[in-house]
């Protein structure tokens, strides 16, 4: 029987176990340096031989043009953007002899000016048509003014003033012509159908000498046509007054389009109507689109929509027979089929030497259905009419008509699907 050992020892004990463990467990974290070769001679210390590179004779290359595919390659000619100068100019419109049907037409209609050619005004890309009175001629005067004018209001067009001259113009009566500007040197100076929407409208005079004053920036609009082949915006009408209250004119675009028809220039909203959503665990995103079918009588129309899955073609491999939908590969647009079931003609009953042995035979007359969030087999009830299986009230007959068919079926085969409503009570 051996001795117990005492308290005190065996305190000792465990205090000298412990600090030979520490000594042990702090020696092993201390690392030797490995043994280096003798230093030569000369002090060097061996390094090991490195590999050298082989190089490989060769020719610089020069890469080869592009063939020219007849295609330009960049604009086909400057656009037309060049601004009229500033000018002022002076012409004489006619009167007409007393008693002709010209002047007997009021002053300011189409009417009057229907037979009247149009006055060229020497210098300027500007054209005056004007009503002939029997009162005598009257001197107008057209003032083109300088393109950074017109950017003191605001406007990025042409802005020119028309008015009368000489004191037997002013005393005679405020006499109306019609003004033409021809933009055909400034109609493709921005994008946009920019030529196309001009048209013409008035400006206060004050537009002139305080052009930052919102009262002066006020638009009217003349009433007038923009002629595309032509290049040219008219007024129909326009007062001759005085140089002192002359009438202020403005080229303008017109932001919603104008006599341009080509849309809307404004900002394009943003559709709400499409959906989309992405799995946190699988990472797939999916999208879908609705459209908008014709309504019917009765209400019964069908649910269309375009639908995305990066799944579906993430699951797809270069072993399997993998073949994009009518709308492109990872969409769908679920219209409804109706499909017919094959079995490999060795197992039909009918199968003969002739037969090959991959070849799929129809082993009865058979069809599964899938449309409008319904499906099942459709089972034979009679003559050309079939029933889903867990019959839902919806009418499938199986016709045949060859000469207005023209489906490419033997005997012109295809399939009517009615919903019958259900009834409720008699």
């Amino acid at each position: 029987m051996s001795r117990p050992i005492p308290p005190r020892r065996a305190a000792r004990f465990r205090r000298y176990t412990a600090l030979a463990v520490a000594a042990l467990m702090a020696g092993s974290l201390f690392q030797a340096e490995p043994a280096l070769a003798a230093p030569k001679p000369s002090g060097a210390r061996h390094t090991p031989p490195v590999e050298a590179d082989h190089p490989v004779p060769g020719k610089a290359l020069r890469a080869k043009p592009r063939k020219a595919d007849g295609l330009a390659s960049g604009p086909r000619r400057a656009p037309h953007a060049t601004w009229p100068d500033a000018r002022a100019a002076q012409v004489t419109l006619p009167a007409a002899a007393p008693g002709t049907d010209a002047g007997k037409k009021a002053a300011g209609t189409r009417a009057g000016r229907a037979t009247v050619a149009p006055l060229s005004v020497p210098g300027l890309p500007v054209r005056l048509l004007a009503d002939r009175v029997t009162t005598g001629s009257t001197k107008a005067q057209v003032r083109l003014l300088p393109h950074d004018t017109a950017r003191g209001p605001g406007l990025d067009g042409v802005l020119l003033s028309v008015s009368a001259t000489g004191s037997r113009s002013t005393s005679s009566g405020a006499r109306h012509v019609g003004v033409s500007l021809d933009y055909s040197a400034f109609g493709e100076a921005y994008g946009g159908d920019y030529g196309a929407r001009l048209r013409l409208v008035t400006l206060p005079s004050c537009a002139l000498t305080t052009p930052k004053l919102p009262r002066c920036r006020t638009t009217t609009p003349v009433a007038g046509h923009n002629d595309s082949e032509k290049h040219t915006v008219s007024a129909d009408s326009v007062a001759l007054r005085p140089a002192a209250s002359a009438v202020l004119l403005a080229a303008v675009a017109d932001a919603d389009g104008g006599s341009a028809g080509a849309g809307d220039y404004t900002a394009t909203p943003l559709s709400s109507s499409a959906a989309w959503q992405t799995s946190l665990q699988t990472g797939d995103f999916s999208w879908s689109y609705p459209l908008t079918t014709p309504t019917v009588p009765g209400g019964l129309l069908p649910k269309l929509s375009i639908g995305y899955s990066s799944g579906a073609v993430d699951g797809q491999t270069t072993t399997s027979n993998n073949q994009s939908s009518w709308v492109g590969t990872g969409f769908d647009m679920n219209t409804g089929f109706i499909e017919r079931r094959y079995k490999p003609c060795g197992e039909d009953g009918d199968w003969s030497k002739d037969d090959a042995p991959g070849d799929q035979c129809w082993g009865y007359d058979n069809a599964t259905i899938s449309f409008n969030g319904r499906a099942g087999e459709l089972i034979p009830a009679g003559k050309d009419t079939w029933r889903i299986r867990n019959d839902d009230g919806t009418r499938v007959e199986k016709l045949s008509n060859a000469t207005e068919r023209a489906n490419g079926d033997n005997d012109g085969e295809y399939w009517k699907v009615a919903l019958v409503p259900a009834r409720h009570g008699r």
